[in-house]
Parts: structure tokens; sequence; C-alpha cells
């Protein structure tokens, strides 16, 4: 999971000034808090969560040596340029579990000979925060031609701290070999687009 490291912000010191001074500001609020804490977080580090995570997404706050599980309630930025200006963030319950998503990456594309065709590129699931798990990997140098993989041949299936929320002999992957009539080819618009990220 994500670590975004903040400090308390002074309220005394205006938005404006504070981003000058390349701080983004923002509160974590929430019912089992007993009361909002206005943060502040360096530009660098938010933008930089922010092209891995969303609105909705995740992450773990470090605050004072201390970690807040949260999800990442609202973001706004400039009108005239798209600049971040704020982000709020709802603080979680570490005892009470919550629905996430784990994004499927995809390997070694170049390295197969056949085609690759991804069916299912998110696997929902239920767990307690500090057990959320960002992605599940899936090398195609390990699936034979014409071979196809489940989420139940995934470690995500094994992992006890997760309950699953689709079935598990739902077909992630599909690796098909290259035949040699020219009928019955993938067409382009079918074949999967790999996320080597």
């Amino acid at each position: 999971m994500i670590t975004l490291s903040v400090k308390t912000r002074d309220i005394g010191v205006k938005a404006k000034a504070l981003r000058k001074t390349g701080y983004i500001p923002g509160c974590i609020y929430g019912p089992n808090l007993p009361e909002s804490i206005p943060i502040q977080i360096e530009k660098r580090l938010a933008v930089s969560v922010l092209k891995k995570k969303g609105e909705g997404g995740v992450v773990n706050i470090l605050l004072n040596d201390k970690n807040i599980y949260v999800l990442i309630k609202d973001i706004s930025r400039s009108v005239s340029n798209y600049s971040l200006e704020n982000i709020n963030f709802l603080a979680l319950e570490a005892e009470r579990q919550i629905v996430s998503t784990a994004k499927v990456i995809v390997r070694n594309r170049e390295n197969i000979a056949g085609y690759a065709i991804l069916l299912t590129d998110e696997i929902p699931y239920q767990a307690l925060p500090a057990d959320i798990i960002e992605s599940v990997i899936i090398d195609l140098t390990k699936i034979p031609a014409d071979g196809r993989v489940t989420v139940n041949d995934l470690d995500i299936s094994c992992n006890k701290k997760l309950k699953l929320l689709v079935p598990e002999n739902r077909v992630i992957i599909k690796v098909n070999e290259i035949r040699k009539a020219s009928y019955g080819a993938p067409r382009s618009d079918n074949l999967l687009k790999i996320d080597d990220k």
C-alpha cells in the first residue's frame, strides 16, 4: 500500500500562501475521529500519489509517526491550469473491512509466440485497510500456448485476509497460439493492451 507522509497544518496560514511554499493543504476527517485534522502535503509527493491513485483509492497516511488508513475523497484542482489545490481524506476504521480492487498487470508480452487477450483488468475483493493490495502480476512466459489464467490460479486467491468478490473460475487472461490460416485471426482491437508499469 502507498504511504504518504504529511504534516499538521497551521490553519492560520492561508491556502494560497501555503501552495507558494510547495505544499498542498488538505484535511483528514471521519466519524471515527474526534475532530478533523488539517494537514499539509508536499506537492511533489501528492502529485506522485495521484498518478497511481485517484478518488476512491486507499492509501496509508503517516502523520506524527502514526499510520492512518484513508480513502482519497476529494481532489480540488485549479480551473485555469488544472494544478492541484487541495486533497481531503476520509479516515477508515482499522477493524472494518472495505471493498477495493487489485489491478491486473501483465508482463513479458514480447516474449510469447502467440497473442494474449485480457478479459478482466481488476479483481474486486473485501479486506481490512491494512491488508489492501494494489495489484496482481501475470507473467505471460509462464502460460502455455492456448492456455488461460483464472482467479484461482493467482496468489490472491490464497490470501486468507481477502474475501474475493468474483468467482474463482473467472478467466482473467487467455493466450492463443497464432494459427497459419488467415481466417479466424484476432482483430487488432481485441488484443491485449499491456500495462507494464
